[in-house]
């Protein structure tokens, strides 16, 4: 692995590029930190931003402590992107000072990334090496049969076919609901037939019949594959990992529910050469924040376009509404903030329906669903919570599309 103190100037130059998108890790980078280099510079941010956030001390532990300091020096110096001089400033602190705290809080997260795992880390490195080995199979299964498509039909007849073949104690018993003739979606058979058969098991695990039906139609631009069940227990506690992971690298969504006594997995997939993509308007005036988020929906569904105040934003959506927002509070309008651009946009008959997700420094989610936030995002984010905040609107938007359309 390198001694750490090498290992600490590679992590330098990833700390002080956490905001950059055309930051380029050294190939030894992605060896110590076990990624594989087709994941991306955006990978290495994520797991370097992680370990900082790891090393947050809790409330309680006072502004003095060792601990503190060197995570405020992480957080203001990496995080905010703050100049030594205007970090040392905002610590109290001379900048002679800072610059030895710096040297060890970015050893400190050196040893953090080195460090054998505990047994409380085991669990989560092994599903960290697990979801690397996904990452590589579907990789190599798309290099190898780039424009190959699944067709629906034959894909749901051979989870059938699987389904007979289990043994007793994991049988299954799927029906064929209405698919349209000829639906493909753009997807290799291989990967499509494995997440069927896994939503099915995950979906009747706990049901004593284990009886699912497949189901599929066209649907705003892209296929929507829909399985049902009978009960109505807690589909959040489904293990769909596999499956989700397979969906998002495809471009897709999964979407679980509950409702008239059945539990529902709704999986939203492209249709071969159309480009269902997602527009998202960022209204902050934080570049270097909108920069991450842009890394962070790289190789997903989701186009972000940013402007800096509300009277921009105003502007942008009259002329080009945008599918979702994501909005600041803090902006730098004398006459309007981001809850008072909510407001207007919950006022007006072309923007109401908008799914507005709230990200910002004022933590106040239960403003934010008061005023017709679709979500609530404290800053920071990580990159899954921001991801995961913009399924949850496409959710809520698809919702809208289709109650518009009954």
């Amino acid at each position: 692995m390198g001694d750490l103190g090498t290992f600490a100037t590679e992590l330098r130059d990833a700390l002080a590029s956490l905001y950059d998108p055309l930051y380029q890790p050294d190939a030894s980078l992605y060896e110590r930190l076990g990624i594989v280099p087709e994941r991306g510079a955006a990978a290495v941010q994520a797991v370097v931003l992680e370990a900082v956030h790891a090393l947050e001390p809790d409330p309680s532990v006072p502004e003095d402590a060792q601990c503190r300091r060197l995570y405020d020096v992480l957080r203001t110096r990496y995080i905010e992107g703050l100049t030594q001089e205007a970090s040392a400033q905002k610590l109290r602190v001379s900048a002679r000072y800072l610059r030895r705290l710096q040297a060890k809080a970015v050893s400190l997260v050196a040893q953090r990334l080195l460090q054998p795992p505990s047994d409380s880390d085991r669990p989560s490195q092994a599903a960290n090496a697990w979801s690397s080995q996904v990452e590589r199979e579907l990789l190599s299964l798309q290099k190898s049969a780039p424009d190959v498509t699944a067709d629906i039909a034959s894909s749901v007849d051979a989870v059938l076919r699987l389904a007979r073949a289990l043994p007793e104690r994991r049988a299954l018993h799927i029906e064929r609901g209405l698919i349209m003739p000829n639906t493909t979606v753009a997807m290799h058979p291989a990967a499509l037939r494995q997440i069927l058969l896994r939503a099915v098991e995950e979906l009747t695990r706990d049901m004593p019949q284990r009886e699912a039906t497949i189901g599929a139609q066209y649907a705003a631009g892209r296929v929507t594959i829909d399985i049902s069940a009978r009960g109505e227990s807690d589909a959040s506690e489904l293990d769909l990992e596999l499956v989700q992971k397979i969906v998002s690298a495809h471009g897709g969504t999964v979407i679980t529910g509950v409702g008239n006594g059945r539990r529902t997995i709704e999986l939203l997939l492209p249709v071969p050469g159309f480009a269902d993509r997602v527009a998202v308007l960022v209204v902050d005036d934080n570049d270097d924040l909108v920069t991450f988020y842009k890394a962070y929906v790289t190789g997903t569904a989701y186009d972000i376009t940013q402007t800096r105040s509300a009277a921009e934003a105003m502007a942008m959506i009259e002329k080009s509404p945008p599918d979702m927002m994501v909005l600041d509070v803090m902006l730098p309008d004398r006459e309007m903030d981001g809850w008072g651009l909510l407001i207007h946009l919950r006022q007006q008959p072309e923007t109401m329906d908008i799914p507005v997700i709230i990200c910002s420094v004022i933590r106040d989610a239960e403003l934010a669903q008061a005023l017709g936030a679709a979500g609530f995002l404290p800053k920071p984010v990580r990159r899954a919570e921001f991801i995961q905040g913009l399924d949850q609107a496409m959710a809520s938007l698809i919702a809208t599309d289709a109650a518009a359309g009954s």
